[in-house]
C-alpha cells in the first residue's frame, strides 16, 4: 500500500475500507459513520466499547439489526462486506510499471479523489459491488481503474461504450449517439486508437467549457496552459472557458482539437498518447 494512502485509510471490522473522516466527504465511496454494535434502539450504550467506525452503506443495511442470528438473512457479516474490500483497494494501486514521478503522484491523487470525494446526487453507492461486480475482488486491477474512471464520466454525462477506455475511440453522448475520434485535417473517423495506448480526453460541455483530463494529461501540462487552461487540482482535470456564441465555440474548440492533436502526435517515444473528442 502506497505508505501517504496508508495513513489515511484503515479497514472496518466487516472488511471495507474506510478513510480517515476528515479527508473523505460524506457518501463517499470509503465515508464511514459510527454505529453501535449493539442498537441504540434496543437499550445499547453509547460509549466507546460499544461503538464502531462502519463504511456507510454497511451501517444502513445494518440499522438496529444484531449480527448474530437471522435478523441480516443468515449471513450477517457477509451481507455488510457492501463497500471497498482491502483486495480491490490493493489492485486500484497497483499500478502499471512506469508510472513514476508526477505521474505517480498525478495518479494516486485520481484515486484518493475517487474514495474520498463526495458523489453527485443520486450516484452514490452505500453497495458498492452492487455497481462494481467481481472486479472488487482484485483480479482485474486496470477493469477497476477503468470502472471508477467510466463512473467519474457518468456523472459528467458522459458514458463509455462497453470495452476498456484505452483502445476504445469513442465516447458516447447522454443521448447514446456514439461520438467518434475524427481526424481534424481529414474530418474522417477513425477505426479507434491502438490497445493500451494512453488515452486523454477532451470535452465541450453544455455550458461552452472544455475540460481535458485522463491519467497522462501531465504530458501535455505545457501545451495546455499555453492554450488557456487552468487545472483544478480537486477534480484532476484541465479547463478553459470558451467565448460567447455557438459558432465561436464550434470554431475555438476545433482550434483546441487540432491543437492538442498535434500535441499528442509529437510526444517523445513512448510517450504517444491519442486524443477521444465528446461534445455533449
Amino acid at each position: 500500500m502506497p505508505e501517504t494512502l496508508g495513513r489515511a485509510f484503515r479497514v472496518d471490522m466487516f472488511g471495507n475500507v474506510i478513510a480517515d473522516p476528515e479527508s473523505a466527504a460524506s457518501k463517499s465511496v470509503c465515508a464511514f459513520e459510527v454505529d453501535h454494535i449493539f442498537p441504540w434502539s434496543r437499550g445499547g450504550r453509547t460509549l466507546r466499547p460499544n461503538l464502531a467506525p462502519v463504511q456507510w452503506g454497511a451501517n444502513i443495511r445494518k440499522s438496529d439489526k444484531l449480527l448474530h442470528g437471522t435478523e441480516l438473512g443468515g449471513h450477517g457479516w457477509g451481507r455488510l462486506q457492501c463497500g471497498l474490500p482491502v483486495e480491490g483497494f490493493l489492485a486500484l494501486h497497483d499500478l502499471p510499471d512506469g508510472t513514476r514521478g508526477a505521474n505517480r503522484r498525478s495518479t494516486l491523487g485520481r484515486l484518493r479523489l475517487w474514495l474520498t470525494n463526495g458523489r453527485v446526487k443520486g450516484s452514490a453507492k452505500g453497495d458498492l459491488r452492487e455497481r462494481m461486480g467481481p472486479l472488487l475482488d482484485g483480479g482485474d486491477p486496470e477493469g477497476l481503474r477503468q470502472a471508477f474512471l467510466r463512473w467519474d464520466l457518468e456523472e459528467q454525462g458522459l458514458s463509455l461504450p462497453p470495452g476498456p477506455l484505452l483502445g476504445g475511440g469513442t465516447v458516447a453522448s447522454p443521448s447514446g449517439v456514439s461520438q467518434a475520434t475524427s481526424s481534424p485535417e481529414s474530418g474522417t473517423k477513425s477505426g479507434g486508437n491502438a490497445p493500451g495506448q494512453p488515452t486523454v480526453l477532451l470535452t465541450l460541455d453544455r455550458r461552452g467549457h472544455a475540460h481535458v483530463q485522463g491519467e497522462h494529461t501531465y504530458h501535455l501540462r505545457e501545451v495546455l496552459r499555453d492554450l488557456g487552461f487552468r487545472f483544478r487540482k480537486e477534480e484532476r482535470l484541465w479547463t478553459l472557458k470558451l467565448g460567447q456564441g455557438a459558432e465561436a465555440r464550434a470554431a475555438a474548440f476545433r482550434r483546441l482539437e487540432t491543437a492538442l492533436r498535434a500535441a499528442a502526435a509529437a510526444a517523445p517515444a513512448g510517450r504517444e498518447l491519442a486524443l477521444t473528442v465528446a461534445r455533449i
